[in-house]
């Protein structure tokens, strides 16, 4: 059985994860932070590990905890490059459209750890994007698909066993 806590992390409005009132600065630390995030249905959590021993460590999320560093055309197919360390297909990454965020992503496997876009990739992506009077769109292939609107949160509270 894991041990089940407040983590007293949190991830603020800048991306910045915060712990304590500190924030963590190390990209080692901050990248196994980042894919050891684990959504589950009460909340975030890093899934750590130690012997027989496991911990989960829940977090607070004002923004994103992780971002989209690069976008490549690979075998016919988008290929986003992530700081959890993940190289997401296009179809295996959901695209949204935020009003206030821009362009944003989630893996459906774990929808409440959302992904922003770094400017570069911005960039990069723009070549892919198509706007006109209905919304945005993706042309891959010469297939043009819809960019939904983001309509849910980004923020995820502690789970309400923790007393918020």
């Amino acid at each position: 059985m894991p041990r089940i806590f407040d983590s007293e992390i949190y991830i603020d409005t800048h991306d910045k994860w915060i712990f304590r009132g500190n924030e963590i600065t190390k990209d080692e630390i901050l990248h196994y932070f980042r894919s050891n995030l684990v959504s589950s249905n009460d909340g975030v959590y890093i899934y750590n590990t130690f012997g027989d021993l496991s911990e989960h460590g829940y977090i607070q999320i004002y923004g994103f905890p992780c971002h989209i560093l690069h976008v490549e055309w690979e075998d016919e197919q988008l290929i986003f490059y992530t700081d959890d360390g993940k190289e997401l297909p296009f179809g295996l990454l959901e695209i949204y459209e935020s009003e206030t965020y821009g362009i944003i992503a989630l893996d459906p496997t774990k929808e409440k750890i959302k992904y922003r876009f770094n400017w570069n990739v911005a960039k990069d992506l723009s070549k892919y994007l198509i706007e006109d009077e209905s919304g945005i769109y993706l042309e891959l292939n010469g297939e043009k698909i819809a960019i939904p609107k983001w309509e849910g949160e980004i923020t995820v509270p502690l789970p309400l066993t923790f007393g918020n």
